[in-house]
């Protein structure tokens, strides 16, 4: 497993303790929802992949910058590729 992917199990293990938090508050939702509806933002560009549920690993290591020539914005786990 990649050095990304051991990060973000090690983080998420039980007993680990939290070290940050991020929220966000219905007013920035709302915010949000007027600059998606008002289509200023291309959110189609943004999606970059969708990996199988089995390609976990390599989706991780995408979006961590590890595999040379792929840069991922926002990728999908899609249990049904």
């Amino acid at each position: 497993m990649s050095a990304a992917a051991n990060g973000m199990v090690r983080g998420c293990a039980e007993g680990d303790p939290l070290s940050s938090a991020f929220g966000v508050t219905s007013a920035a939702y709302e915010a949000a929802i007027r600059l998606i509806e008002s289509g200023r933002v291309p959110l189609a560009r943004l999606h970059t992949h969708d990996f199988a549920l089995e390609a976990a690993e390599e989706a991780i290591q995408t979006l961590a910058g590890e595999r040379p020539g792929q840069a991922s914005i926002h990728s999908c786990l899609l249990p049904a590729l």
